[in-house]
């Protein structure tokens, strides 16, 4: 599954799923919920605490269903 020039159509979900292990992150995203492709990687040192934060664009809304945390 690639995810270049992906236009989402309205209503249809999208799973976004963040991998922190260490001073790294992996970023994937999935239509189905159960095949994830990875977006992006980055590893960071700089920071020793933090926390995890959803930024959105929409020009109109935006809906959550659910968000899960696991360690």
């Amino acid at each position: 599954m690639e995810f270049p020039d992906h236009t989402q159509k309205e209503d249809t979900p999208l799973w976004l799923k963040v991998e922190a292990k260490g001073s790294g992150f992996k970023y994937f995203l999935s239509t189905d919920g159960k095949s994830y492709s990875e977006l992006a990687s980055v590893k960071n040192s700089q920071y020793k605490e933090g926390g995890l934060g959803i930024s959105v664009y929409d020009q109109e809304a935006t809906l959550f269903d659910e968000f899960r945390f696991s360690r």
